[in-house]
């Protein structure tokens, strides 16, 4: 399990939440979906994405669901399951973050569970 030390979110133009790994300095794992763009690709194509751990991997990776249960998320993609400890994450940040979340998902290309 990876523990976050903060999560960083956005509602602008493009949707973003992005969790910094405690254990490394320049580490983090970053949910993003751009729904004015997303309108030109193919229906299958669409949704959020995971900008991954190793950078070096550059496949688009769709989200597939997001658990959070607690101060525990696990967060499910196409090609990879993330399990992360959220708990020394301020609640402000946490809540923000699950709003953003929400709207990536609104249209059902992705679960999200909240307990």
């Amino acid at each position: 399990m990876l523990a976050v030390n903060f999560i960083t979110s956005e509602s602008n133009r493009d949707l973003l939440v992005t969790f910094s790994i405690a254990s490394f300095t320049a580490k983090c794992l970053t949910v993003q979906r751009s729904p004015f763009v997303e309108v030109l690709l193919p229906k299958e194509a669409r949704g959020a994405s995971i900008v991954p751990l190793n950078r070096r991997d550059v496949a688009r990776d769709l989200l597939v669901s997001i658990k959070w249960f607690g101060s525990k998320v696990t967060i499910r993609t196409q090609r990879y399951r993330y399990r992360l400890d959220v708990s020394a994450v301020l609640a402000s940040q946490i809540a923000e973050a699950k709003a953003v979340l929400r709207e990536m998902v609104i249209d059902g290309t992705a679960e999200m569970n909240e307990g």
